[in-house]
């Protein structure tokens, strides 16, 4: 891990306290909508700042279908990425090839599928 994953989250957290110490402590100075547009705005500006527009509309994209996909049960999809493991170390990382197309959960698939392939599409 890098300093500044690790030191970023500390920093944000201790402005964001010391910001809301200067206010005064006052939940509602920090809920109201100029501090979201803020924020938001901020946020938004500095991601078109540092990524080209295809990339900008594709992340955009991801958030969209992030909050409308279903959960997924997680005790299958661990159960599957244990019985993965154990067939590549086992066999090959080429032997999951046929295994690819029974897991239910869809993003494992397509990270199967491109570790056998070798390429990301």
């Amino acid at each position: 891990m890098d300093l500044n994953s690790f030191f970023g989250p500390i920093i944000a957290v201790v402005l964001i306290l010391v910001g809301f110490g200067i206010d005064g402590g006052q939940l509602e100075s920090m809920l109201s909508l100029t501090s979201f547009l803020i924020v938001f705005g901020g946020s938004l500006g500095a991601m078109m700042v540092a990524y080209n527009i295809k990339d900008f509309i594709t992340a955009i994209k991801a958030v969209g279908s992030w909050l409308t996909t279903p959960s997924s049960d997680l005790k299958l999809i661990e159960t599957d990425i244990l019985n993965l493991a154990y067939i590549v170390r086992k066999e090959s990382i080429l032997a999951l090839e046929k295994k690819a197309a029974v897991i239910s959960f869809v993003p494992l698939q397509r990270a199967v599928k491109m570790a056998v392939d070798g390429t990301v599409n």
